[in-house]
């Protein structure tokens, strides 16, 4: 499951433009702009299809470390769903922070990408300037290819080393935030996918709010992602952000509960 897994994300990766360029967005930090309500679990297996049709969820092999996928649109309060997580005990595998981690100075991939980019993509102190190297690549397929193809390799083993250790230390279950998991087509690798919505007009308020978007901007950033259609489609369970943060803290720590029903207690040994 693990090699289906980075399979999955191993494709994605040569497709997109990496988030973990976006200067505005810092890994692991909670929404806090107004978020939401989610349904109860149940009448949302109903909306997304039966438990039978969309599994509820897959059961592990004994033995084996189930992996839940948690993404969602940008501004839509998956951060503050994974901080949940982490808060319940849960451990969260930030593909971004990822990402970040491997560009830190001293790291073959940042190397390679002043070699392939130039000096001037390093700040004052040495580290990544990922603005000014998302200015460099961005609308431009092959430049946007050759840095995945120099932080893919680096990115992919970090991960997955973290999905190794889990599986090691016994863990019955862990979380795999992304918020391209469905634009990488990784779904197919996880025991489960948690998917945050919000409505399109919140969605572009918070943006514009948030980072600093003029609507115009906010409109094709969200155009760029995917739709809730297949969001709502492909969703294992489906948080519906459209309410005030501690509505949403309250459902993801519903969600939680069922996921410890089904997986076990964080941290329990399988």
């Amino acid at each position: 499951m693990l090699r289906l897994l980075d399979n999955a994300i191993a494709l994605g990766f040569e497709r997109r433009m990496p988030r973990w360029l976006d200067a505005s967005v810092e890994p692991g930090k909670g929404e806090c702009m107004k978020t939401v309500e989610r349904r109860d679990v149940p009448d949302e297996s109903r909306e997304v299809g039966t438990e039978e049709a969309r599994g509820a969820g897959n059961r592990p092999q004994r033995g084996a470390t189930a992996v839940i996928g948690l993404t969602g649109g940008i501004a839509c309060g998956k951060s503050t769903v994974a901080d949940v997580f982490r808060a319940r005990g849960v451990r969260v595998i930030d593909a971004d922070l990822v990402a970040r981690e491997v560009t830190m100075p001293g790291e073959p991939a940042l190397d390679a990408l002043v070699r392939a980019f130039g000096q001037d993509i390093l700040l004052a102190d040495g580290t990544l300037d990922r603005k000014g190297l998302g200015a460099k690549v961005f609308g431009d397929p092959a430049a946007v290819a050759k840095l995945n193809a120099i932080t893919h390799p680096a990115i992919l083993a970090r991960t997955g080393k973290r999905l190794a250790d889990a599986q090691r230390e016994g863990l019955g279950w862990v979380v795999y935030e992304a918020a391209l998991i469905l634009e990488n087509r990784a779904e197919a690798g996880l025991s489960g996918l948690v998917v945050v919505m919000c409505p399109p007009e919140m969605q572009r308020q918070r943006l514009i709010a948030r980072n600093g978007f003029t609507p115009e901007e906010a409109e094709r950033r969200i155009a760029t992602q995917t739709s809730d259609e297949v969001r709502r489609a492909k969703a294992t369970w489906l948080i519906e952000n459209d309410g005030d943060r501690d509505q949403l803290v309250e459902r993801a720590h519903r969600l939680v509960d069922t996921l410890i029903d089904r997986y076990g207690e964080p941290g329990i040994r399988v």
